[in-house]
C-alpha cells in the first residue's frame, strides 16, 4: 500500500487534494425556504397598495376636473330624475338652456325648503372626496337651466307656458306628470354672469321663482360644478339627460343687462 503524501513532498504545481464536504446546515436552508413565501407577500401586499393609491389618485382627478357622481335626495326634479337617484354630472363644456345642471347653494335655498342638512359623517365624506362614494350634495341642488344671460322668461302665456325671449316652451316631455309650467306668474330679465332655473316638479321645486324677494333668484353661473349628463342608479332609470327639443327655438337675447330686471314678481311661496 502506497504511503500518503506529505506536504513537503509534494510537487510544485501540483493539485490540492479534494477535501471532504462540510455538511449542510438544514436550519439556514430551512429559513431560506420560509422566507421566499414571506417575501413574495409582501410583495404582493406593496402591489396591492401601490395599486390602491393610483386608483384613488386618478379617482380623485377625475372627480376634480372631469367627472363626478351625484346623489339627489329630493323629488324637485321628477320625473326626470328621482329621489336618491344617482347622476353624473360632466365639469366641462358651456353651460346652455335645458341643461340640467348640479350648482352650490347661493344662499341657504336647501335650508329654506327643506331645513337644516345633517353632513355625512367623516368617512362617507372621505369616500366622496376621492369620488368612490357619489356626493350626498348636501350643499349643492339640481336644477334645469330656463333663462341664460339676457334672456326675459314670462310665465304665462295664454296657453299656460313659459316663454323665453317670446318663444313659448313646450315641456309636457319633461314636467312632472299632472304639473303646470308655473304656478306663479313672474316676468323677469337674467343679468349678465347668471341663469335662471326651475325644477321639472314645479309644484315641489324651490327654485328661481320663489327667491325674487331675497335677491339670489338669478343664480351665478361661477357656481355652477357640471352638467348633468345621465342617470346612472337604478340601472332601470339608466339614461342620457339632454337638451329637451322645447329649447331648440330660443332666439339669442338682443341685450344683456348689468343688472337684473323684474317686471313682474313672482309670489311663489316655499314648499317644505
Amino acid at each position: 500500500m502506497a504511503a500518503p503524501e506529505r506536504p513537503e513532498n509534494r510537487r510544485p504545481g501540483a493539485a490540492e487534494p479534494a477535501q471532504p464536504a462540510e455538511p449542510q446546515d438544514d436550519g439556514l436552508l430551512l429559513d431560506r425556504f420560509e422566507e421566499q413565501p414571506r417575501h413574495r407577500v409582501l410583495q404582493l401586499v406593496r402591489d396591492a397598495a401601490f395599486v390602491v393609491v393610483v386608483a384613488i389618485v386618478v379617482s380623485a382627478l377625475l372627480r376634480a376636473f372631469v367627472l363626478q357622481a351625484f346623489m339627489v335626495p329630493t323629488g324637485s326634479m321628477e320625473n326626470t330624475i328621482g329621489t336618491d337617484e344617482r347622476i353624473l354630472v360632466t365639469k366641462f363644456g358651456d353651460i346652455e338652456r335645458g341643461q340640467v345642471v348640479v350648482f352650490e347653494d347661493p344662499s341657504d335655498w336647501i335650508t329654506l325648503q327643506s331645513g337644516p342638512v345633517s353632513a355625512p359623517g367623516p368617512i362617507r365624506s372621505g369616500l366622496e372626496w376621492v369620488g368612490l362614494l357619489p356626493s350626498s350634495a348636501d350643499d349643492h341642488l339640481v336644477k334645469r337651466v330656463v333663462g341664460m344671460p339676457g334672456d326675459r322668461v314670462v310665465c304665462c302665456d295664454n296657453r299656460g307656458r313659459v316663454s323665453v325671449n317670446g318663444h313659448a316652451l313646450e315641456e309636457r316631455s319633461y314636467l312632472f306628470p299632472g304639473d303646470e309650467p308655473s304656478e306663479t306668474a313672474f316676468d323677469v330679465t337674467v343679468p349678465r354672469g347668471a341663469m335662471w332655473v326651475m325644477g321639472d316638479h314645479r309644484s315641489d321645486s324651490g327654485d328661481s321663482r320663489c327667491h325674487l324677494t331675497d335677491d339670489t333668484a338669478f343664480v351665478p353661473l361661477d357656481l355652477v360644478t357640471g352638467r348633468a349628463v345621465a342617470t346612472v342608479w337604478p340601472l332601470d332609470e339608466l339614461g342620457a339627460l339632454g337638451v329637451p327639443q322645447a329649447y331648440a327655438g330660443v332666439p339669442t337675447p338682443s341685450n344683456v343687462p348689468a343688472e337684473r330686471v323684474v317686471t313682474t314678481p313672482s309670489d311663489c311661496v316655499l314648499v317644505s
